[in-house]
């Protein structure tokens, strides 16, 4: 899993013995590709914003449990991933408001991905997911399959889909 292998174990293991600081450092070194995942999921800021704080929280407090300290990404990636999915759930219950304007998280670095992101809203979750991580976490087809427990060439299929469906809807607003 070399595209999910944090690049300081140290700092992994140095947040493990209570430093907060390395622990930060380490959100701080993902939270960008974190929070464009899962709006990517969720397609609302706000739900991303708030499935990040809860991803964080998450980790931070099973980071004594982690057994592998260079799998810190493909973890906090995975915890990422449930909270969006547990957001999806409690949301079905839920009677949907007009969202705000704003966004609750700065997009630096990534504004030219607001087109692509809109573009995502779009298509299919399961399509969605898999060129989220691809593109935005640039993690490989091998490290996906493993991510989500399903085959490579099932990653693949989604990643040629949801390329075909990206095309369609950015070529159709141009």
């Amino acid at each position: 899993m070399t595209g999910l292998q944090v690049a300081d174990p140290q700092l992994v293991a140095r947040a493990k013995q209570g430093n907060h600081l390395a622990f930060m450092e380490l959100i701080e070194k993902y939270q960008q590709a974190l929070y464009c995942t899962a709006l990517s999921i969720l397609g609302s800021s706000w739900d991303a914003y708030d499935a990040l704080q809860d991803t964080m929280l998450q980790a931070y407090l099973s980071l004594p449990n982690l057994k592998d300290n260079r799998t810190f990404k493909f973890w906090l990636t995975r915890i990422l991933i449930n909270k969006c999915h547990d957001l999806q759930r409690k949301q079905k219950h839920l009677i949907p408001m007009a969202q705000a304007g704003e966004q609750p998280y700065e997009l630096t670095g990534h504004e030219d991905n607001l087109d692509l992101l809109n573009a995502l809203d779009n298509i299919e979750p399961k399509y969605r997911l898999v060129l989220s991580l691809r593109y935005f976490q640039d993690l490989t087809i091998k490290d996906i399959a493993a991510l989500l427990k399903c085959s490579e060439a099932t990653v693949k299929s989604r990643l040629s889909q949801g390329l075909q469906e990206l095309k369609l809807i950015l070529g159709s607003q141009e």
